[in-house]
């Protein structure tokens, strides 16, 4: 067998010093290892599923990632359960349930290091219910969220012109 490129024949040959059936597929000029007559693979055509089959309302139903449960000894108190969220998200609610007047405690727990879910106990002094306080407390974050996304866009952009200012000694 010699250098360069395999021909036909240098492609047979090569073929025989492998013993999978694919290897002649692959070393040959075809242009698709899969129009070879050493591995047909049957890939079905879009015409063999149905369009019912295919549709999103065939999807199983997402499990729920928040649960409420009212507390029954405490009034105007509650735990929430979010699943798939751990002390980064549980901190930041509790400190922003804290930061509201209507709000007498806010903790969070992690039942289990291995366990992905977190449990926030709200009690509030009536005026307003636990739903209601987290609701305003995630909106009070995403609006925090918002400025501050604001705020590292506009100085990565004066960092960038600052940049460019210096390369080019405008």
């Amino acid at each position: 067998m010699g250098r360069g490129r395999l021909g036909s024949a240098g492609a047979t040959e090569a073929a025989s010093l492998f013993p999978f059936p694919f290897s002649k597929a692959l070393l040959s000029r075809s242009s698709s290892p899969f129009e070879s007559q050493w591995c047909t693979y049957p890939f079905p055509k879009e015409s063999d599923f149905r369009k019912e089959e295919l549709s999103i309302a065939a999807a199983p139903p997402r499990p729920r990632r928040l649960a409420y449960t009212p507390d029954t000894k405490i009034p105007h108190a509650g735990t929430f359960e979010i699943i798939k969220e751990d002390h980064t998200l549980g901190n930041l609610l509790r400190m922003q349930l804290l930061a509201d007047r209507q709000v007498r405690f806010a903790g969070y727990m992690q039942p289990h290091p291995l366990e992905n879910k977190i449990h926030i106990k709200v009690q509030t002094n009536g005026d307003n219910t636990p739903v209601d306080a987290l609701s305003a407390a995630t909106e009070d974050l995403s609006q925090e969220m918002e400025g501050l996304r604001e705020v590292f866009q506009e100085q990565v952009a004066a960092a960038k012109h600052a940049a460019e200012q210096e390369q080019f000694g405008s």
